[in-house]
């Protein structure tokens, strides 16, 4: 037990000497007291008389929530430390090694099981195998991504069945197997659960030594990806920076042929996740998948025209416009990772002598990044007015949209950080901010069930009146000292 003790923690310590507990301390408290306050706005908004029992059952839920992200991020960084540790060179030189390895990943998916499934229970009141079964399924093939990225092509299409076999009831395999060993469908997904995990966890031990290389490989492209380490980009990952590319090959030719404006070759080091195009053609691809997605679900519908109208061009359009409106917080999170993992050319490009003083060096950094979020704010902008659109008329929907949007601006306030003094990818305001800015949604939002939904526009006005001023106050004062490249004042 000490061992498997031992292999646990290591995800934990590794968390601990890297960042620190302030973001998980600050995770686990937002949640729970954000919950609270919107259950008084609902309680009072009906007229209830205080009860220990919602407000216990609320931040129960809440706190349950929280708990579960934290288990799926260690659960994550366990299979990643497993596929770095875990080689047959070193099965033979340590005795047990694979057998510990193998209940280091199944008691953590056996736990969430049985806590699926005894939280289904008790909230639907309906005991079966089937939340241990869906719990098993989804972490075994994430445990198996490691080994192999295809692993989710068969995750995808299995969960795609229970729509197949709804629909020809004659070919459910359930009902087939019970009919002919008399197996109830519980004993069924039962057994499968332990099929399932015993075969994938067979499947992943059994490496050679081709296979325990890429494993190993993908498990360290997890890991830097974890750190902010910069990962080497492949050519399907470069191809979003078509855009990008030409944008730089053109204006590295204007200054050549007019051998002036060298300061505008600067925004480049920051390297193209940083630029709208990048980010905009993966959301267009994603898009793109999800609806490749929703025509292979019609195909096995029996009323396919029904399902596509109905549900797949709703669906995708809600999808693609929520991802847009999302677009600003997306960028800001990668803006981040790119300008850390690019600190050694930020360097490069302030020792430049034709790069200028440090000062337009910054400034230029500076607006590049507000250039960059003024695009993806108006995609945002863009995305709520199409979703408001569809409502007939301004209901509480439309009034959530609009706070949402204007809690989005806030986030601005992360450009002009102290970027010199980033020791780390998370040394920066960008959790703060959100707090703040899911803060302010949740209090704006629950003084609707007080005031009317007009109001939210004075609300809009009001936040971005007072971020733009902290933002100039804020812009003026990094101003007087350096703010690039990261690192140059640890």
């Amino acid at each position: 037990m000490k061992v498997l003790l031992n292999i646990w923690m290591q995800p934990v310590y590794a968390r601990l000497n890297l960042h620190g507990i302030r973001a998980l301390v600050v995770l686990a408290l937002t949640v729970p007291v954000l919950s609270q306050v919107l259950v008084f706005a609902l309680e009072s908004f009906n007229g209830s008389s205080f009860s220990f029992k919602v407000y216990g059952l609320v931040l129960l839920i809440s706190s349950g929530g929280i708990l579960a992200i934290l288990f799926y991020a260690w659960f994550i960084m366990l299979v990643m430390n497993v596929g770095l540790q875990y080689s047959p060179a070193n099965a033979r030189f340590l005795p047990g090694l694979k057998r510990y390895m193998q209940a280091a990943l199944l008691l953590p998916i056996v736990f969430a099981g049985v806590v699926a499934t005894l939280g289904f229970g008790l909230i639907s009141n309906k005991w079966g195998c089937l939340p241990f079964f869906a719990v098993s399924l989804f972490f075994s093939f994430f445990a198996l991504t490691v080994r192999s990225q295809w692993a989710v092509v068969p995750f995808v299409l299995m969960f795609q069945l229970p729509s197949y076999f709804t629909s020809n009831s004659g070919h459910n395999p359930v009902l087939l197997i019970q009919s002919y060993t008399g197996l109830s469908a519980d004993w069924q997904y039962f057994v499968g659960a332990i099929l399932v995990l015993v075969i994938s966890q067979t499947w992943l031990f059994s490496v050679g030594d081709d296979a325990h290389f890429k494993m190993h490989q993908q498990a360290l492209k997890v890991r830097s990806g974890f750190m902010g380490q910069r990962a080497q980009d492949g050519a399907f990952a470069l191809s979003f920076a078509i855009i990008y590319f030409q944008v730089m090959r053109r204006e590295i030719q204007n200054v050549f042929k007019r051998n002036t404006n060298h300061l505008s070759l600067v925004k480049f080091a920051f390297g193209p996740k940083t630029h709208w195009s990048t980010l905009l053609l993966q959301t267009l691809a994603m898009s793109a998948a999800a609806v490749l997605f929703l025509y292979l679900v019609s195909l096995i519908s029996n009323k396919k025209a029904d399902f596509w109208e109905g549900f797949g061009l709703g669906f995708g359009a809600s999808l693609l416009c929520m991802i847009l409106f999302m677009q600003p917080f997306i960028f800001l999170i990668q803006v981040f990772y790119a300008i850390y993992q690019t600190r050694a050319e930020q360097s490069l490009v302030c020792l430049a002598p034709l790069a200028g003083p440090r000062s337009l060096v910054d400034k230029t950094f500076s607006n590049f990044l507000y250039r960059q979020f003024a695009v993806f704010y108006g995609l945002s902008c863009v995305a709520v007015f199409v979703m408001a659109l569809q409502f007939a008329a301004f209901d509480w929907k439309a009034a959530a949209l609009i706070l949402g949007l204007a809690c989005l601006f806030p986030l601005i306030v992360a450009i002009p950080a102290d970027h010199a003094k980033m020791k780390t990818i998370h040394d920066h305001p960008l959790m703060k901010l959100i707090v703040i800015s899911l803060v302010t949604f949740v209090a704006f939002g629950a003084s609707f069930f007080f005031v009317p939904l007009i109001w939210v526009f004075a609300y809009a006005v009001v936040i971005v009146a007072m971020t733009s001023i902290f933002l100039v106050r804020s812009h003026r004062a990094r101003a007087r000292g350096p703010i690039f490249p990261v690192g140059c004042a640890v």
